[in-house]
């Protein structure tokens, strides 16, 4: 498959962006965009006022902590440290919400969701309910080519990891 006229067309929509956000803050400097040509500047470049005036100094942003998830609201680290150690139900929660209902801290991500429920689905557990094999089919059925050749062996790496299979 030829991706070419798409990367260049692509490109070219890009170098328009990077131009125009480039002209952005020289236009603010000078005369408006839509000001007659010749017009003077609102603020002159050349002048000893304009030479003289220093920088605004940079605003930081304010040291604030993100506010930690509600009392009993799984994170993202805790949910990964638990299905490593085998926990189903955190595998499942961990494979939703990286095809989904990401948790705090976690990204959306379909290879690693499908992956997560092909481990659960794998795990040989007694807990096992259709519904686990009805996620793999939803979750994994619309990844297809690399994507889903990547999902099957990072679950291959994972069960490996956690059940030694």
């Amino acid at each position: 498959m030829n991706f070419l006229p798409l990367e260049k067309n692509l490109m070219k929509k890009l170098f328009a962006i990077a131009v125009c956000l480039a002209l952005i803050p020289c236009a603010a400097q000078g005369a408006p965009r839509n000001a007659p040509r010749g017009a003077p500047r609102s603020t002159p470049r050349n002048t000893p006022a304009a030479r003289n005036t220093p920088a605004p100094a940079p605003v930081a942003a304010p040291a604030t902590d993100p506010a930690p998830p509600a009392s009993g609201t799984p994170t993202f680290s805790t949910t990964y440290d638990a299905a490593m150690k085998g926990n189903l139900n955190m595998q499942r929660l961990l494979a939703v919400g990286y095809s989904s209902t990401p948790l705090e801290g976690q990204i959306i991500d379909p290879v690693q969701g499908c992956a997560w429920f092909i481990v659960v689905s794998n795990s040989g557990s007694k807990d096992l309910i259709p519904a686990d094999a009805s996620n793999q089919k939803l979750f994994c059925g619309g990844l297809t080519g690399t994507f889903l050749a990547t999902a099957q062996t990072e679950a291959k790496r994972l069960l490996k990891q956690v059940y030694n299979k």
